[in-house]
């Protein structure tokens, strides 16, 4: 995994379960884009969480993450460009920020998108098809700026990252936080690997689109 392991320490994960959790979510992620021709399999693709495991999410978004944590995408997106500068470059559209990361207000107001993004679809009650449809969607945004060099396993490193702040809140109850973080790996299986069709199939339309151009011609 390289450069995606880079500021990751096992020993933040206070349980043997949880740490079993790291493991397997590290086992787990690969840097692979799903192929448009796999869009049935997308469709197919299933986010397994029970209605009790949704409303912990839910709660602890809230009692966790909205009163006292509600930076964590931030401190999450630092902790991602510091593995891998070239998200820097890629978030400045090719050129290269040089100031102070936590106060540059591009990157504050990405953040602020994804707390509200992931604020969404938990508060909405995590509904299957509404997440597959927004993660789709996400990935052929971020094909954009795939000509800057965004590629898909800089979704690894974010998850990882994400997966490790998480992992810092404080919840006492130790069972609930080790399904707290299960709930989240399984959840943000779901996303990247739904953002990874939408980014390979924007990118493969925009392929055929720039073909059929140069046959008119």
């Amino acid at each position: 995994m390289g450069i995606i392991c880079s500021g990751l320490d096992p020993e933040n994960y206070r349980s043997d379960k949880s740490l079993k959790l790291f493991q397997r979510m590290h086992r787990q992620l690969q840097p692979v884009v799903i192929e448009p021709k796999n869009q049935e399999k997308i469709r197919g693709q299933s986010l397994d969480l029970s209605p009790v495991q949704k409303n912990l999410m839910k709660r602890y978004w809230q009692e966790a993450i909205m009163l006292s944590n509600n930076d964590i995408f931030h401190k999450t997106m630092l902790a991602s460009i510091t593995s891998s500068p070239k998200m820097n470059e890629i978030i400045a559209c090719g050129s290269y920020c040089y100031r102070d990361l936590r106060k540059w207000p591009k990157l504050n107001k990405i953040c602020q998108a994804q707390f509200e993004w992931f604020q969404n679809i938990i508060i909405s009650n995590l509904n299957e098809n509404e997440v597959r449809e927004k993660a789709v969607d996400l990935g052929r945004h971020h094909a954009k700026f795939a000509q800057y060099g965004l590629k898909p396993h800089f979704l690894d490193i974010y998850q990882l990252h994400l997966i490790k702040f998480l992992g810092k809140l404080k919840i006492e109850n130790e069972e609930e936080k080790d399904e707290f973080l299960s709930c989240w790996i399984t959840l943000m299986d779901f996303i990247v690997e739904c953002m990874n069709f939408g980014y390979a199939q924007a990118l493969t339309e925009a392929k055929q689109q720039r073909m059929q151009t140069i046959e008119l011609r």
